[in-house]
């Protein structure tokens, strides 16, 4: 069934029924339908300057701690960071974009110390990263009339880097690569098209396009060229993003709305998702601030922009940017001022009446109750609030829990009246001028709670603020899912690639031996999200959903889970060997012999890269394998409990692999591999302490 959204309008009431409004018409809205998507994250731009170019201009190690600090008591879920070629490859490596000369390249200039830095920052505080290469002009290759940049060395150039920090860094923070900061004031549309498809190519010659999300056009103004992209690169894109610097405080609701609802009709064409990949005012002085940055008004004013954007498709916003720092030269005017918070107070040549080093601005107040109530997962539900200076959107959290955030741009007050499915208690939260934290603090709840009643909360928002109502009452703790197992009858099986995985099979899948097992039991779903939160009490998955796989879960958390959970239960839950797995998967002593697990068609029973829309999926969504068992290609990898090393030739009875390793077994292919890597006997190994989206596990225990 199809719920609408019921708009009404309650006529005059009694002052009692306000106490602040006098004979005020009531607002009344009932949540309905949802917006269509799922929030993604509240973000900021943050570029790795601080190190390479602020603290030669006077920061310190100990102002980052200010930085660290901010970024944690914020609850920042998404970093837009710059990079630039020429800090790893100040000259060409060499006139072969196809081969990668290493000697050639520095990883330890100060601009990559700075973003390393950054990234430590990032993964620590289990943010999402977004790195784009900023310039299409390499810095040993300039455009200009006569020469066109090569873009073959372009993509080797970012493939480098990619390379660098993915696998030598080992940042399992970085989500996703952006081509070009707006590229539509770089290069045209038809050459934009031609890069992104060279740096597709080269990242999967490379072997780590599958780690990365494509988030394309990042176009500024141009609305032409977000079309274009949508048209002809989402073969190759998994979200589309563009920037808005269109509005500012007299902007109307109705002309967001209608910017973004243009932008997602295109990319919902193309079947992939729109996300804000920077936004601010239309108050531009330069390109380095804007006249609106110190204003009270401003906070609103973000506010409300991304609740418009929000409610018109977008799966989130990063603002630009977090702070004020220096971009270039030690002149005021290479200082980019259009931060949550300021610099040392001494670099405001013109500003003398500045008091404190890194003093917040209001806006830094509003948007932290974006960034700490708005969290990804939450379901979308705009509130049209019959105001085009007021908006409002409900969000639904992975919980099951409610926030309401309205920011009133109006000159009135709002009383408003809110049905929904939730009777709870919610906690409130102000953004009111001349009430604002005397420090660096967050806004603290406002000392007041309110209480739906008869699904009905009744709540009063002052003109020019914002009001957040965070639902607060506790559900009854769960107690632990039951993990449904299936028997799986022991008997003999040739494990490895052999005739059926044809010539996709890997020197390691080899060679094919004999093996005898037990019987045993394993689980029917990998592991799920609320499985594992019954057991931990938290949950680290990326993609959050109760049904979905558990993921970002290391091998040695996995063991820590096990053990909680045999003393929950008091069974005798461990994780499968390897040889358990690929029988399992294979269909047991059932088997057809299928080339993945339950079939030769891999989309009847897998999520993978060419059906998943680049996530996990809740488990059991696609047709089970000859014993019953779901999800055994695709959706997460799985963790084995065996040591990973290339096969013995033996004959082996009930093996559990080498004795000793580096890296442990990985199984069943994931969400975003291709199709050879969802077979049923491709393996990989990863360390004990190696987390990433699409590792999760399922379990097996004993036959009595």
């Amino acid at each position: 069934m199809c719920n609408k959204i019921v708009f009404f309008l309650i006529g005059v009431v009694t002052a009692g029924m306000f106490s602040s409004c006098h004979r005020q018409e009531i607002t009344g809205v009932v949540i309905g339908e949802t917006a269509g998507v799922k929030v993604t994250g509240i973000g900021v731009e943050f570029d790795p300057h601080f190190f390479s170019l602020n603290v030669p201009r006077g920061a310190s190690e100990a102002d980052w701690k200010t930085v660290e600090r901010r970024i944690a008591q914020m609850g920042i879920e998404r970093f837009r960071v710059m990079a630039m070629s020429n800090w790893f490859e100040p000259e060409n490596d060499n006139n072969n974009p196809a081969v990668i000369n290493r000697n050639n390249l520095t990883f330890q200039s100060e601009e990559m110390k700075s973003l390393y830095r950054l990234l430590d920052l990032a993964q620590a505080n289990n943010v999402r990263v977004t790195v784009v290469l900023w310039s299409v002009e390499n810095s040993f290759q300039p455009k200009n009339d006569e020469k066109r940049v090569n873009f073959d060395e372009w993509c080797e150039s970012f493939s480098i880097l990619m390379q660098h920090l993915l696998l030598d860094k080992k940042y399992t923070c970085i989500e996703a690569i952006t081509p070009l900061n707006e590229p539509n004031s770089q290069i045209s549309i038809d050459d934009y098209i031609v890069l992104c498809k060279k740096l597709d190519a080269r990242f999967r010659k490379d072997n780590i396009r599958q780690r990365l999300l494509f988030n394309l056009s990042d176009n500024t103004y141009d609305a032409e060229f977000l079309r274009r992209c949508t048209e002809e690169l989402a073969g190759i894109a998994d979200l589309f993003n563009s920037h808005c610097y269109d509005f500012g405080p007299a902007t109307p609701n109705s002309d967001m709305l209608r910017w973004e609802k243009r932008n997602k009709g295109w990319t919902d064409v193309a079947g992939k998702p729109h996300f804000v990949g920077e936004f601010g005012s239309n108050q531009m002085i330069g390109y380095t601030r804007q006249k609106d940055m110190d204003s009270f008004e401003r906070g609103v004013f973000l506010t409300r922009t991304t609740l418009n954007f929000l409610n018109g498709g977008a799966t989130g916003v990063s603002y630009w940017c977090l702070f004020d720092q220096y971009y270039g030269s030690s002149a005021d005017e290479d200082m980019m001022q259009c931060g949550l918070w300021r610099f040392k107070k001494d670099s405001y040549v013109r500003n003398a009446h500045i008091r404190d080093d890194y003093a917040p601005r209001p806006q830094y107040y509003a948007y932290s109750l974006l960034t700490r109530f708005i969290r990804s997962g939450a379901e979308i539900y705009p509130m049209d609030l019959k105001d085009d200076f007021i908006a409002g959107t409900a969000f639904k959290d992975v919980e099951n829990k409610w926030t309401y955030v309205i920011a009133n741009a109006s000159g009135r007050d709002l009383p408003l009246s809110v049905k929904n499915d939730a009777d709870a208690e919610f906690e409130v939260y102000r953004y009111e001028e001349n009430a604002l934290p005397a420090d660096d603090g967050m806004i603290p709840p406002a000392g007041e709670t309110v209480v739906s009643v008869g699904k009905q909360l009744e709540v009063h928002i002052a003109a020019r603020s914002v009001a957040v109502y965070r639902q607060i009452s506790r559900p009854v703790k769960p107690e632990v899912p039951e993990v449904e197992m299936v028997f799986v009858k022991g008997g003999n099986f040739s494990m490895g690639g052999g005739a059926e995985q044809g010539k996709d099979a890997y020197a390691d899948e080899k060679p094919v031996r004999p093996v005898t097992l037990n019987d045993f039991y394993i689980g029917k779903y990998e592991i799920t999200q609320a499985q594992w939160q019954s057991v931990t009490g938290n949950n680290p998955s990326l993609f959050k959903g109760e049904r979905s796989p558990v993921e970002r879960v290391t091998w040695e958390e996995v063991q820590e889970f096990i053990e909680k959970l045999n003393g929950k239960t008091g069974k005798k839950y461990r994780l499968p060997t390897e040889a358990e797995w690929e029988y399992a998967a294979r269909g047991g002593a059932q088997s057809k012999g299928y080339r993945y697990s339950g079939s030769n068609n891999i989309d009847e029973v897998a999520w993978y890269g060419d059906n998943s829309e680049g996530r996990t999926h809740a488990v059991g969504l696609k047709k089970a394998n000859e014993l019953g068992i779901f999800d055994m290609s695709g959706n997460v990898c799985e963790w084995c409990a065996d040591w990973y090393e290339y096969y013995p030739s033996e004959v082996q009875k009930n093996p559990q692999g080498p004795a000793s390793g580096y890296y442990k077994v990985l199984r069943g292919g994931n969400y975003f591999e291709i199709a050879s890597q969802e077979r049923s006997t491709f393996r990989y190994g990863c360390t004990l302490g190696f987390r990433w989206k699409n590792i999760g596990f399922r379990l097996v225990m004993d036959a009595e």
